[in-house]
């Protein structure tokens, strides 16, 4: 018997092995595909619409129907209403958004406007926030985030941020650094309307940004062993913005107690 083999000419290998390639990378592109968005984006979009309450929406036409871009979700819009769209902007304001912002926003890759304005959007911005590198427009005004602005979002300056506001929300803490000087990044941006704890970093008056000062006014002990150990009562103003800042207290006896603060106001009383 014989046996016969066929190869390539050695001239033809490299263009195997780019056609290889190429098949390789389209298959990639096409597995992180759902009818046009990636799949990331489409993700990002649903746990929007889960975590926002999207039921309730004044608006939602087309959401969670099939493709975003192709089938026009209300308030999505995109590079392109073909297979090939990608999400360039999430403009959903005074549409009764209510939850908390998915960590899963920052999928959004290619987004240059998110505008969440007048909602009731809380919780925190994501600390991911600075992988929307494409984000020119942030408006999250008249919403009630809270905890810190986080100090990543100052690293969009570098790239395409210029709009941004923030104002009449709940943020506390400080004021990030980044804030300072840097009134020539911005075409504009707000903080006003918010908690900050003093003091505010220099060069911010641009911003609007308020700050509240809190004073110590007196300190008194007791103790309710059936109930409470031991424990200090702070008389002061301005405490509604400490209330994730720890007190440390120390007794006549050098015992030292840390403990997180609770302020208690005449809306909580």
């Amino acid at each position: 018997s014989y046996t016969t083999t066929t190869s390539l000419p050695s001239s033809a290998m490299p263009r195997v092995l780019h056609i290889l390639v190429l098949l390789i990378v389209v298959l990639a592109w096409h597995s992180q595909h759902v009818d046009g968005v990636t799949a990331a984006e489409n993700v990002a979009l649903q746990d929007l619409y889960r975590n926002l309450d999207g039921p309730n929406w004044i608006e939602k036409k087309g959401w969670l129907n099939g493709d975003p871009c192709i089938n026009s979700w209300y308030g999505v819009n995109c590079t392109s209403s073909s297979a090939s769209g990608h999400v360039q902007a999430l403009l959903l304001p005074d549409n009764e958004l209510f939850g908390t912002l998915p960590s899963t926003i920052t999928n959004l890759f290619l987004a240059s406007s998110i505008n969440l304005r007048d909602n009731k959007v809380a919780g925190s911005i994501p600390d991911t926030i600075d992988t929307l590198r494409s984000l020119q427009h942030l408006d999250l005004g008249e919403n009630v985030l809270g905890s810190s602005i986080p100090s990543s979002l100052g690293s969009l300056l570098s790239y395409s941020l210029h709009y941004l506001d923030l104002s009449r929300n709940e943020f506390s803490g400080l004021v990030p650094a980044f804030f300072s000087g840097k009134e020539s990044s911005f075409s504009y941006v707000d903080l006003s309307g918010n908690p900050f704890i003093c003091p505010l970093p220099a060069n911010i008056a641009y911003t609007g940004a308020s700050c509240i000062n809190w004073t110590i006014t007196g300190i008194s002990s007791s103790c309710i062993t059936r109930y409470l150990p031991e424990y200090t009562t702070v008389y002061g103003q301005g405490f509604g913005t400490i209330s994730g800042v720890h007190c440390q207290l120390s007794t006549a006896a050098g015992v030292t107690f840390s403990t997180p603060a609770m302020p208690l106001t005449q809306n909580m009383l």
